[in-house]
């Protein structure tokens, strides 16, 4: 009867490869964890070949090849999904709940992670990394426009629904207001992420307040690099930006839109 396995072939007198690191942190979305080591113990010789805990099955239309093969089980998949399955459904590590305040925890990475997220045109992504009261003043801007449309109209355009904006979270509006803004505004769209930034440092003032200072570049072709500030204020979560040049420039656009329609 043909065994059908899963097996590591190398050629014989190799040196076993490393472990690979399979730690929750190496781990990422879409993705499984290999084996590691487990696999490579105690190998046997067989026919010139180093075999690392497996079962070979030789046949004249396949035969052994020179390298690194891998061979999948087709008797064994079931069983393989149920382990793969149990890997991704496997509550996060404690740690994992704590990297937003590990990746915020200086004032440089915060603001780099804000700019990332908005040239990225993410912002959701954005949002995670401002402080609330930047956020609250977002909210406000929002809610003004909306009490002065007795349609309901400007609701149904900014925050994708009438009557229901009152569940939703200042990071929310936010998300919904802007992404809806700069959907009808292509030019601003690509004048805020078609930029190149670099984060040159800080200065502080006091404990809870920084002022970092980034170099940003527009991709075009003679454009002339930029110094530019943005405020950042300690949170217990970690660092978050209260106000930066780009967040005036929606805020203003925002407030045009009111005005426009």
């Amino acid at each position: 009867m043909i065994d059908r396995f899963v097996s590591f072939i190398e050629p014989a007198g190799a040196e076993p490869l490393p472990s690979l690191d399979v730690s929750p942190n190496r781990v990422g979305p879409g993705m499984v964890p290999y084996a590691g080591s487990r696999w490579r113990s105690r190998p046997r010789e067989d026919n010139g070949l180093a075999l690392h805990n497996c079962h070979v099955m030789y046949s004249p239309r396949f035969p052994p090849r020179r390298g690194r093969v891998f061979h999948h089980s087709f008797r064994r998949s079931s069983a393989l999904a149920v382990w793969l399955l149990g890997v991704v459904l496997l509550p996060a590590p404690p740690a994992a709940a704590q990297r937003i305040e590990e990746v915020t925890a200086t004032p440089e990475e915060a603001a780099t992670l804000f700019l990332r997220s908005l040239r990225a045109i993410r912002w959701s992504a954005a949002a995670q990394f401002m402080h609330p009261e930047a956020l609250e003043r977002v909210q406000q801007v929002v809610d003004m426009m909306v009490e002065a449309d007795s349609t309901g109209e400007m609701e149904r355009y900014l925050l994708g629904a009438a009557g229901g904006a009152g569940g939703l979270t200042p990071a929310e509006v936010f998300a919904r207001a802007v992404g809806a803004m700069i959907d009808d505004m292509p030019g601003l769209m690509h004048a805020i992420f078609d930029r190149d930034d670099e984060v040159l440092g800080h200065v502080p003032e006091g404990a809870d307040v920084a002022y970092v200072v980034y170099r940003t570049t527009a991709r075009i072709s003679g454009a002339v690099p930029e110094i530019k500030v943005m405020e950042l204020r300690r949170t217990p979560r970690g660092w978050r930006v209260y106000w930066s040049a780009e967040l005036e420039v929606l805020d203003t656009a925002l407030r045009g839109v009111g005005r426009g329609r």
